[in-house]
């Protein structure tokens, strides 16, 4: 009977370690999963911020080119 409670113990011990073990090990994952997309969204944000503002540029470029072509266009005409 106490080799059982014995082998029971240790059975229990080892169990329970394991399962701290792969409890923490799961904290540790969700962590580093969070802090991923944390810089995963940073990086979105400053994606997005660079696409405006190359579209912006895009915009000004543009008027700017059929700006001229009219002014190239009316000194060709004259």
């Amino acid at each position: 009977m106490l080799q059982t409670q014995l082998a029971l113990s240790k059975h229990h011990s080892t169990f329970r370690r394991h399962h701290e073990s792969g409890v923490h090990q799961e904290e540790k994952f969700l962590e580093e999963t969070a802090q991923r997309e944390e810089i995963y969204q940073s990086s979105i944000t400053d994606l997005e911020q660079d696409l405006k503002n190359t579209r912006a540029n895009l915009v000004r470029v543009t008027t700017e080119n059929e700006r001229l072509a009219a002014e190239i266009s009316e000194l060709n005409h004259q």
